[in-house]
């Protein structure tokens, strides 16, 4: 869990750009202005002195003009990047692993918030051709904690306002609630504990919720590395 001024939300993943300096990225939503580098502070789990874990260092606009439609202006994703104030409080490339995950279709259920010793590796990303319909992902959120399901839509535009457009954005099955925004969406193999990163969930419309993958965050806050080869 991280909570901002904003409200508080779901830790995404870890990354790194050049130098030293570690990142994590959430929601743009979770921020105080979307769209806008206000420097939100970031705490985890909660927004007082001694959990301060950083700050907010890129959240891009919404614009026009290029591939946007007419009338629109439109961002790759709902993310923003958070710069670490130290190495060690985000120096492993990791998402949370709890006991036991939900793939089932009642959305007043959840999967386990309960943490395991041994967290999920990021080893690797995933592209466009792991996200195709039906294939099976999974997320861990504060809120309805390891859920799973599969994906429902690839690549399609989600209004944001009347005006502002996400684009290609992907949809799973799998349980989401609110709290859970920002929450890593991934693959994995039991049997080693890896995990191939996938996107950020954030939202829901009915029964389905929504995830930017990684490839549009990438194209909203740079390059950034997000797994390591050892573990």
């Amino acid at each position: 869990m991280i909570t901002t001024t904003q409200s508080g939300c779901t830790l995404g993943f870890k990354a790194k750009k050049t130098g030293a300096t570690r990142y994590l990225v959430t929601n743009a939503h979770c921020t105080t202005t979307v769209g806008s580098v206000d420097s939100t502070q970031v705490g985890q789990p909660l927004l007082q002195s001694n959990y301060w874990v950083g700050y907010e260092v890129a959240d891009p606009a919404f614009v026009g003009g290029g591939t946007c439609p007419s009338g629109f202006t439109c961002r790759w994703a709902d993310a923003a990047l958070v710069q670490c104030d130290t190495i060690a409080a985000c120096s492993q490339y990791t998402v949370a692993r709890t006991t036991s995950e939900y793939t089932g279709s009642d959305w007043t259920q959840s999967g386990s918030s309960t943490l395991t010793a041994d967290p999920w590796f990021v080893v690797g990303e995933l592209s466009s051709a792991s996200l195709v319909l039906g294939a099976a992902v999974s997320k861990v959120g504060v809120t309805s904690g390891w859920t799973g399901g599969t994906i429902q839509q690839t690549c399609v535009d989600v209004y944001w306002t009347s005006t502002k457009l996400l684009r290609c954005q992907y949809s799973t099955s799998a349980v989401v609630r609110s709290g859970d925004s920002g929450a890593p969406v991934f693959q994995y193999e039991a049997s080693t504990g890896k995990a191939w990163l996938g996107g950020v969930i954030w939202g829901t419309a009915a029964t389905i919720s929504y995830f930017s993958p990684l490839s549009g965050v990438k194209s909203d806050l740079g390059s950034m590395t997000v797994h390591s080869t050892v573990y």
